[in-house]
């Protein structure tokens, strides 16, 4: 869970950037992803499970451990690119493209994306992981609503949920497969019952991000962290991070979908 939270909390960082009404080409969004940083941090989904795959040690871990490296298997960076890049081209229009696009230029975004550098540094790993143990951070309570405000703007919280919801739901209804195949539940019905409480999640997994964050962001400035909000907050970073939303919710959705039937096919060749 830790890294999967660190992982959503990354995501949160460079979560930014994209747009215009007539539809922007292809290679342009392909570009924004780019340029965001996002790309590198799909990448690091398949590290993520294959991580919890070999962690082992729980009475289910022979059930667990194969289902993780499927699912990591499932999960291809290359195909989640691309399937997100389609997806916020018929999402974005043009203007807003060109608008993120200019932010994306500027030196204060190079610091901004340059944090994950940090962030996936052995020892700002660890220092994250004392901040969890003790919820307990050394930001200052105006640095604290400062990134409060920046995971608001950037919907950072509901891109996390929405994720959560989506690798529960690939999870269960892949270990429903190896179990009892003929009576596992839908991967909707089984989405459906994790969003429904959601809610229940919410307050945590913010309280959980907002800790890391501390320590993720801690090499970026105020001055840097305000002047994005000036775009997060425009209508062309609304229209962002509105789109930026649907379109990883579709991605990693799209791909959960696909475990159930991966599950059933490993199965069967393992019954020949």
């Amino acid at each position: 869970m830790r890294y999967l939270l660190l992982l959503m909390a990354l995501l949160g960082v460079n979560v930014t950037a994209w747009g215009q009404p007539s539809t922007p080409d292809l290679g342009q969004v392909q570009q924004l992803i780019s340029a965001t940083g996002l790309d590198k941090h799909i990448q690091q989904i398949p590290a993520v499970l294959s991580k919890t795959a070999s962690a082992g040690g729980a009475p289910t871990s022979a059930f667990v451990s194969p289902l993780m490296k499927t699912m990591a298997t499932v999960f291809n960076p290359d195909e989640m690119l691309d399937t997100l890049a389609k997806d916020l081209t018929r999402r974005l229009d043009v203007p807003t493209l060109l608008d993120a696009m200019q932010w994306y230029r500027s030196d204060n975004a190079r610091a901004l994306i340059g944090a994950h550098k940090h962030a996936t540094q052995p020892q700002t790993i660890q220092k994250m992981g004392e901040v969890l143990a003790t919820q307990q951070s050394q930001a200052s309570p105006q640095r604290l609503a400062l990134l409060q405000h920046m995971s608001a703007s950037t919907q950072a919280n509901d891109i996390a949920l929405d994720m959560m919801v989506n690798v529960q739901a690939a999870f269960m209804t892949g270990l429903g497969t190896m179990i009892a195949p003929n009576q596992t539940q839908s991967f909707k019905q089984v989405h459906d019952s994790f969003a429904a409480t959601r809610n229940l999640m919410a307050d945590k997994i913010s309280e959980q991000l907002l800790l890391q964050q501390t320590v993720a962001l801690e090499t970026v400035s105020d001055d840097t962290i305000h002047e994005f909000l000036q775009f997060a907050d425009s209508p062309s970073g609304k229209k962002l991070f509105t789109a930026l939303r649907a379109s990883l919710d579709y991605t990693v959705q799209t791909t959960a979908e696909r475990i159930p039937a991966v599950m059933k096919a490993n199965n069967a060749k393992a019954s020949q």
